[in-house]
Formats: C-alpha cells, structure tokens, sequence
C-alpha cells in the first residue's frame, strides 16, 4: 500500500514539473498545452488540439553533444511530457523510484548522473534555467530539487537534439529538390545558368576529386588519378586509396598539397602529423577553411580528439595548424587585482572548505586587501618569469598566516598552504578570462575541464612540492608550473600552459624545469664544496 501511495505522488509530482516546464520554462502558450491520454509511462501518445504526436526513440548517453539555447521552440514542449516519462521509466527499470521529500534511493545517484550526461550541459542552459525559477512554484509540499530540474532539462535538450536533426534534414531535402526543378525547367541561379546534364550531379552532392602521389615509387603506383566521392564527408569509390603526406589533391579546381593525415582527417594546409607519413584512409574528411575546422571540432567522437591527453602532445602542430583558419586575435595582457580576487571569491560557497588544510570561504573574504595585492604581484611576477619561483616561494610566503587579529598560538595560524589557496583562486581567474576569450572562436561545447585536470589536482601537487623543498632543503618548489588543462569534448591533448603561453600567460613548463634543475645541481655542488 505503501508503494502504491508513493508511486501515485510520483506521478503527480512528475506531472506537476512538466507542466511547470512547459509553461514556464519552455514558454508554451496556452493554446497548445499539451493533454496526456494514457497514465502510463512510456506507453500511448500525447495528443496536442487533434494532433497526434509521434513516438520518438529514447536518446543513449553516448549520443552526440548539442547545443540548445534560450531559443528554445514550443514545438520541443509539445512532446516533452513523453520524453520525460520515458526517463522516469528508465529510472523505474534500474529498480529505483522517484520519492517525494528527502526518502530518496541511493540507487538514484547512477541514474541522475546517466540521464544527465545524456543531456550533454553547458554553461549557458543551467544560467538560462535558473533565470526562470525564481519564482518557482511550490509543487506538493516542496519545492522541485535539482535533480528533478536536471532531468527535465536533460529531457529537453535530447528532444531538442532529435526535432532539430529532423528539421535540419526536412529543409535540406526540400531545399535540393527545390533546386533540381529549378535547374531541370532551365531557371537561373544566384551563379548563372545550370546545364540539366548536371542536375543529378549537383542535386546528389557528388563532386570528383583527383588525387596525385608526390613519390611514385614510394607509393608503387604511377600518377594516376583516383576519383573520390564527395558527401558530408569524403570516402574512397571502391577501395580504399593509400593517401601519403605530399599528395596533391584537386578540389574545385584547385590544388592543394596533403601535409597531414590524422586519425579520419586528412589536413591539407599548413602542418599538422599527429602520425607518421603514409596511412590508409578509408573514410575521410578533407580540412581546407575554418568552417570546416568548426564542423571537425565540433565532432567530439571524432578519432583524433579522443586519444590519450599524456601521449598526445601535439598542441604546437595544431595551433599552427588552426591560426590561420580561426579568426581569432590575440588575448589581451590584464593584470588580476583585489577586484578580481573578490568577485572570484563571492562565487564561492560560504560552507565549502578550500585547499588542503580546509580554508574556509569566510576566512579567504576576510583576508586582507593589502596582503592579496602584495601575492598577486607576487604570482604577477611568476608568470611572467620576472623571479624564479624557488626563491620567493621560500621566503616571506611560505609562513605561518594569522587566523585572527592578534594570535595567541599555533593554533590561531595557519601553515603554507594559503600559498597554494591563492595560486588556486588566481589560476581560476586567469583560466576564466581566457575561456571568454576562447569561446569567441571556438564552439562553447569544447570549452570545458576533463575531470581530474582541474586546477585543484594541481594544487595538492604543488604544496606537496613547497613542502618537501622546505623539509629536505631542495628548491624544487613550483619546479611544475604546469596548469592541465582539456577540453570537456576535445581530449586531443594536454592543455597545458604552454600552449597558453602565446596568448598572454607566458608560462613555460620547461624553462621552471630546467631552472630547477640548475637551482639543484648548484645546491649539490655548494654541499660538496663544503
């Protein structure tokens, strides 16, 4: 009886939040709200005025990623309610069920997190969603918890991936056979007249490409032309063609010489090898502009972005690669100041601790404005290689803090780590100026942070480091200045300083390591001389 109850308040509950989501959130107006004509979940069709709605296929997690802004159409609400249940039946399946109030499963955690990838977030949508509830509606005797909110997002955004496939294919379709009776009847196009021989050809996105070996010997076959077929992306007639840097490839008439073959990519300008020359490409897609970079990139199953982070270091090659199909400028050099220090302290929550002896976010708010901009010139000076780190991290920084004004004891201080707290805090806001700077040219998709390669790993790292140099008297503290970084989609490579390094932050991993390799070897020569 006592399941029966609880699924019952379920079903209203999970009712409730999705007409509060099609009204509210989804904007749906009042003539099309949608009108449920089964109970069950997952079972039946949703009719909207007279309109059956189809059964649309459950999305898998490992779907592809997409975008949806606060843009969001009514037609995307008119099937969210299906959409929804559907994950509420998934949830039921894996042997858990939604409980009102805080007599939640702990089976729920797996459930959520598969459901929410499924969804595939970004920064934008979370913002957009908690705009709309501010005043939100008390459902039941509560109001909807995150999770609830999550779900219903989640469920939205797979909808809106599969309605705007379909639209996207509708008008692709109907655009080229609206093309092909123009050209069939003899019409004029924006570029001239259209011979009807070549209606099937144009309508049908087929386009020969002639493929020439730079070494014929090498390559154990004469300069012959190999046609290849042109769709979304490119693929070889009949078998496959053993495709080799220095290849020339006609393109519309155009030459263009292949200097890198990666993965299903094959790169013609300028250098960019993540393998060694000669390769068998089966199925491929030809880079020539930026926004055929963009449509690479924004394919994060794509082969060449999901090799392994720590093996994969070829950020030089592709920022060389991509500088002159991105239109991007320069990062503008900014100096962090207390502002900056207090407006990324404010996003903090009050009741987290940060950094390894557990600082609290009130106590980082109540440090003083003189002391954050003598360690922000500090960090300044750093970055821009201005002063070694072994030197000053020894010296007036690596101290006992006081906690209140007047300290009575040890107990009233803190130890080294506000060092690390700080560095933590400055790297956030330098990472967040340069991730607005970079989401100007590259899809906001693939801006994100890989889990494990955030900047509080490097944290612990670099204060186990600080303490080691001060317990066995080896300057090797803040020898690692590297900063990992990756994209969330885009684990191509480790994004690390370096490659920020020509935008601004003019960190060098190398030049800290080899410095304090030389700040050891002078330490080990000083010990034997004496």
């Amino acid at each position: 009886m006592g399941e029966q109850s609880l699924e019952r308040s379920s079903e209203k509950r999970i009712g409730l939040l999705t007409r509060y989501m099609e009204t509210q959130l989804l904007g749906v107006r009042k003539h099309e709200k949608l009108v449920t004509t089964d109970r069950h979940i997952g079972r039946g069709k949703q009719a909207l005025q007279g309109r059956s709605l189809p059964r649309l296929p459950v999305r898998t997690v490992s779907g592809p990623f997409f975008v949806l802004g606060a843009d969001v159409r009514s037609d995307m609400a008119r099937r969210l309610c299906t959409q929804v249940r559907r994950m509420f039946d998934l949830e039921k399946k894996m042997g858990s069920v939604l409980a009102v109030g805080r007599n939640r499963s702990r089976h729920l955690v797996p459930v959520w997190s598969a459901i929410l990838r499924a969804g595939g977030f970004h920064r934008g949508f979370l913002h957009w969603v908690r705009k709309r509830t501010e005043s939100l509606p008390v459902i039941g005797n509560q109001l909807p918890s995150t999770l609830e909110l999550g779900l219903l997002a989640a469920a939205t955004r797979s909808l809106a991936l599969q309605i705007a496939a379909k639209e996207e294919r509708n008008r692709r379709i109907s655009r080229r056979e609206g093309q092909a009776r123009d050209w069939s009847n003899g019409g004029r196009f924006a570029f001239g007249q259209i011979r009807k021989q070549r209606v099937a050809e144009i309508t049908s996105l087929r386009e020969n490409f002639d493929v020439k070996t730079a070494d014929a010997v090498g390559n154990n076959r004469l300069r012959r032309k190999t046609p290849v077929i042109k769709t979304n992306v490119l693929q070889v007639d009949d078998s496959p063609v053993h495709i080799c840097i220095g290849d020339e490839v006609t393109i519309r008439g155009q030459q263009h010489a292949v200097i890198g073959i990666g993965g299903d990519i094959a790169v013609l300008r300028p250098a960019f090898c993540p393998v060694n020359h000669g390769c068998v490409v089966t199925f491929t897609r030809w880079v020539t502009s930026c926004n055929d970079l963009r449509r690479c990139m924004s394919k994060p199953w794509a082969k060449i972005w999901n090799s392994v982070p720590d093996d994969a270091n070829i950020w030089d090659e592709f920022k060389s690669f991509a500088a002159p199909l991105l239109p991007w400028a320069p990062m503008k050099g900014y100096t962090l100041d207390v502002r900056d220090y207090r407006r990324a302290i404010s996003k903090a929550r009050s009741h987290s601790a940060l950094g390894g002896d557990q600082w609290s976010v009130p106590e980082l708010r109540a440090f003083p404005d003189e002391e954050v901009e003598v360690i922000s010139e500090i960090f300044e000076s750093l970055s821009n290689e201005e002063i070694p780190w072994d030197d000053h991290s020894l010296v007036g920084i690596i101290v006992m803090i006081a906690k209140i004004a007047k300290p009575l004891g040890g107990s009233d201080c803190r130890p080294l780590t506000i060092f690390s707290m700080i560095y933590r805090l400055w790297s956030r806001m330098h990472c967040a100026r340069f991730t607005s700077w970079l989401v100007t040219w590259v899809d906001p998709g693939v801006c994100g942070m890989l889990p494990g390669r955030s900047v509080s790993d490097v944290t612990s790292r670099i204060t186990l480091r600080m303490e080691l140099a001060v317990m066995t008297e080896v300057p090797v503290c803040g020898g690692v200045g590297d900063i990992v970084k990756c994209f969330n989609t885009n684990s191509l490579g480790s994004h690390r300083v370096d490659f920020v390094a020509s935008w601004g932050c003019r960190w060098a991993r190398q030049d800290l390591d080899a410095r304090a390799q030389e700040s050891h070897e002078e330490a080990s020569h000083a010990r034997e001389s004496r």
